[in-house]
């Protein structure tokens, strides 16, 4: 397999890489519902609907396809406040196929 080819199946993989370095556990102002609906959804997945949304000066989450969707209370707010004190963060995310 090319890379060309690789990267049209993978890219998701990839936006989901990089957001999770986005963001990161702070005090929490938003439920994780809310946190998982303010991430930026593409209506396609076009190359051209793509591009538009990620531009260089954008900064924030990358947009994943609706169906994307991350896992709501987790991970529990006790393990969640054992990870913070050692810098740790986490999401899950299931891809509803």
């Amino acid at each position: 397999m090319n890379i060309s080819a690789s990267a049209k199946e993978l890219w998701e993989y990839a936006v989901l890489s990089e957001n999770v370095y986005t963001d990161g556990w702070k005090e929490q102002t938003l439920t994780p519902r809310e946190q998982a609906l303010s991430t930026t959804r593409l209506p396609d997945t076009t190359p051209e609907s793509y591009s538009k949304a990620c531009t260089p000066a954008r900064t924030g989450r990358l947009p994943l396809p609706a169906w994307w969707s991350m896992w709501e209370d987790f991970p529990p707010k006790d393990l969640r406040e054992q990870a913070r004190e050692v810098g740790l963060y986490m999401e899950v995310w299931e891809k509803d196929t």
